[in-house]
């Protein structure tokens, strides 16, 4: 019974009387879609309570300085605080002629008639990327007669362009599934004990599906991450520098699959409708064994009769700058 003689007596105290400059007590109306009502007059204050756009409700402006914000009480009589740009106050006066109506924050609507160009989706479905990259290369070689005492791998460069579409099911937006097609190319010189050399110069075509998701979307910026198991092919050149037999170049291929991770961060409209973007990639990569399609003639030199080129398990790292775009 206290405490609803003392919610009443707080009630009468505020709202009397209900208008008029002599109290600074007005009556006002919500003009904000969904105004917030905070404990404390901070915006990072605790919530209690929205209020809708209509209601009326009793403020109070108060004499020491509080920002934006007027005193005003919730049902049960306790005092909180509402931000001064989301009601309209009734002075009853001239000075209602000289309100203006600020722009609403709260109000996540669209105002009709909607612009038939409207993108309640985007009609972009469609991306396609073209880079260069270069990282560490194959570390695999022919497997020569003599001990190898030095040996020189090149960096790996090359040249990848993928096509993908959303995928439908994915409400989102943001899965993409394709294709890629690179090229790539290394080199290596080996030097064996009693001074031999023989140079290995191998192309790598890659071919194979495509997913992507978008994990971070703005209006500049993408963090997309990639998953792709292409389908390789390995074409490798064997030349040796023993001029005292007649075959000292031969060449070996083969097919293979390899799995790559990437990730890449892209800045939207770099270039008019084109997109830049930088990105990192681990390619994994089974072990696997080449062929040659013909023997040499005679094992002798550095040709040996374990007459194969050895790609052992590794992981391979590259680093690419690229353009890309949505159409």
């Amino acid at each position: 019974m206290v405490k609803l003689v003392i919610k009443l007596a707080l009630i009468i105290i505020f709202l009397y009387p209900i208008h008029g400059y002599p109290s600074n007590i007005f009556k006002a109306t919500i003009i904000a879609l969904n105004a917030p009502i905070f404990k404390a007059p901070n915006l990072t204050s605790e919530i209690t309570n929205y209020l809708r756009k209509g209601k009326r409700i009793i403020v109070k402006k108060i004499n020491y300085k509080l920002g934006p914000f007027l005193e005003t009480i919730n049902k049960n009589g306790q005092s909180n605080f509402i931000l001064e740009k989301h009601i309209k106050i009734e002075f009853k006066n001239a000075e209602e002629f000289s309100f203006k109506k600020p722009k609403d924050s709260t109000d996540y609507r669209l105002e009709e008639p909607i612009e038939k160009d409207y993108p309640f989706f985007s009609s972009k479905v469609r991306r396609g990327s073209f880079e260069i990259s270069v990282g560490t290369p194959l570390n695999n070689r022919y497997n020569y007669s003599k001990k190898i005492v030095e040996e020189s791998f090149s960096n790996q460069y090359g040249l990848k362009s993928s096509y993908s579409k959303k995928i439908k099911m994915d409400k989102s937006g943001r899965t993409y599934f394709g294709g890629l097609a690179s090229i790539n190319y290394s080199s290596t010189q080996l030097t064996t004990y009693d001074s031999y050399r023989a140079n290995e110069f191998q192309w790598l075509i890659e071919i194979g599906p495509i997913i992507s998701f978008d994990a971070y979307k703005s209006e500049t910026l993408d963090l997309t991450f990639i998953f792709a198991i292409p389908i390789d092919y390995l074409r490798k050149t064997v030349i040796i520098s023993d001029k005292a037999i007649s075959q000292n170049k031969r060449l070996f291929s083969g097919f293979s699959l390899s799995s790559q991770l990437i990730n890449r961060l892209t800045i939207k409209n770099f270039f008019r409708n084109l997109n830049a973007y930088v990105s990192s990639q681990l390619t994994i990569q089974p072990p696997f064994i080449y062929k040659s399609s013909s023997k040499p003639s005679t094992f002798s030199s550095l040709w040996s009769r374990k007459d194969e080129v050895t790609l052992p398990a590794q992981t391979q790292l590259f680093f690419s700058v690229g353009l890309s775009s949505d159409f």
